[in-house]
Formats: structure tokens, sequence, C-alpha cells
């Protein structure tokens, strides 16, 4: 029992070193590895055997599963960003629903790629999302507050989920990816509560200050001309390919996710530069 708490103590100790490291501004992958090292000094099965058998083995699966949709996801999000077509979404957006809430697409674009089972959600979210956040002026901070709050929202309270996070429970509880609807309905209404008012405070905060879009390297910032954007319909036409497509192949023809969404991704970057030419 001591060493369960230990171990349990060690590794909330870790979770949260994590956290602060990256709001420190060290990267992700060698807090997860200094993290790592922590925990495997109180593993079962000794450091080494830990350290090098199973972190690395469970990092290079989940790298090898994932390397294809990865890939192609960030090809698809390149296409977006190239065509025009997140430029011209985000103009589309602002104008129907005003630059007071437009932002808030980004959170619904985040909820939908995940319920599809889109784990490469972040490429199309990042390049759809920075066209949405040049049309209203305000810095890539704010859309990378909105993925990470909603979509994490979307991944560990609301049921239906088909991510890791909702699936680990199916295998060692026995029960399916809605089980207790009501509490993690109860705890998402809770948590996007929270993460609105954070996001609402930053974004005062930023127009407070004066700071708007920082455009990067390898953009100059200014948002296309109308003759230089595809048409909106065929934007969405796009997204439909991954989010519809992925959904029918993994939940109706019962195909892998990661073979689901090599497949849509790959549909849907073609598709837009035979349309966009």
């Amino acid at each position: 029992m001591g060493g369960m708490i230990l171990s349990l103590a060690l590794l909330i100790l870790c979770i949260v070193l994590f956290v602060i490291l990256c709001y420190r501004g060290f990267g992700p992958i060698p807090c997860a590895i200094l993290c790592s090292i922590i925990m495997a000094l109180v593993a079962e099965g000794g450091f080494w055997n830990a350290l090098f058998g199973t972190w690395v083995q469970g990092a290079m699966g989940f790298c090898g599963n994932m390397i294809l949709p990865f890939l192609t996801g960030g090809i698809f999000g390149h296409f977006l960003n190239v065509t025009g077509s997140s430029d011209r979404l985000g103009i589309w957006l602002v104008q129907k629903v005003g630059t007071r809430f437009s932002v808030y697409c980004i959170a619904l674009l985040t909820m939908l790629l995940i319920y599809a089972g889109v784990m490469s959600y972040v490429f199309v979210v990042a390049y759809v999302g920075c066209g949405i956040l040049r049309a209203t002026n305000l810095p890539r901070q704010v859309g990378l507050a909105i993925m990470s709050g909603y979509g994490a929202v979307c991944v560990t309270c609301l049921p239906g989920s088909a991510f890791v996070v909702n699936l680990i429970p199916t295998f060692t509880l026995g029960t399916d990816i809605y089980a207790a609807p009501l509490i993690g309905v109860s705890c998402g209404i809770v948590a996007i509560i929270i993460i609105t008012i954070y996001v609402e405070m930053l974004i005062r905060s930023y127009k407070k200050s004066g700071q708007g879009y920082l455009p990067m390297d390898n953009e100059d910032g200014n948002v296309r001309s109308d003759d230089d954007m595809p048409p909106v319909w065929l934007v969405f036409a796009a997204l439909v390919i991954v989010i519809l497509g992925s959904l029918v192949l993994i939940k109706a023809v019962r195909l892998d996710s990661q073979y689901a969404l090599f497949s849509t991704q790959i549909v849907a970057s073609v598709f837009l530069v035979l349309s966009c030419k």
C-alpha cells in the first residue's frame, strides 16, 4: 500500500511539474522525458526497464500508429492555407457570425473533428483557426486556448468520444464510450463555462494591450483578395470529406481510425488541389 501511495503522489507531482515547465516555456518533449525519468524511479519493473522498455515502446507504438494520419493531416492543413481556403472560411464566418463570436467557431470545429474520430484535428483546426484569427485580428494564443480547452472537454468529459482517454475505461471496466453520460455532460458544461470565461478574459486582455494577429514566418499576415480565394462551398466540401467521411468509415464501415483518417485527408487534399487550380 505504501508503494502505491508513493507512486500516486509522484505521478501527481510529475503532472504538476510537466504543466509548470510547459507554462514556463520549456518544450513538451524534454519535459515529458524528464517526468518519465522521475516516474521510472518508483516503477515496479525497475528504472531501466520502465524507461527503455515500457516508456520507449509505448511512445514508439503511438508514433508508428499515428505517423500517417498526422502527416496527411499536415498536408491537408497546408493545402487549406496555400489555396486560401482558411482565409475564405475565416472571412465568411466573421461576416455571418460577427467578430464577437466567430472565434468560437474554432471550438465548434474542434469538437466536430474529435467526434468524427479525426485524431489529427490539430492540423485542420490550426489552419482554419489562423484564417479566423487573421480576419478578427486576434493573436494565435486565443485560438490555441480555444482549441486546447474545448478539445480537452470533448475528449475527457462528453460521452461518445473515440479518443484514447475515453477508450481506456472500456478495457478496464467493461463499459462503453457512452458510459456515465450525466456525470460527463455535467462536468463538460462546468468546464466549458470556465474555459469560456478564461477565453473572454484573454481576448479583453489582448485588446486592451493593443495586441493583434502576428503573421508566422511563412505568411505575410495580409488577408487575400476575393479573387485569390476559393468559394466557401468548396471549403466546406473539403471539411465534410474529412469529418463526415471519417465518421462513416469508422462507425459504419468499421474501418480502423488511422486508415480512415489517412484516406479522407488524402482525398480532401486532392480535392482542394484539383478544385482550386
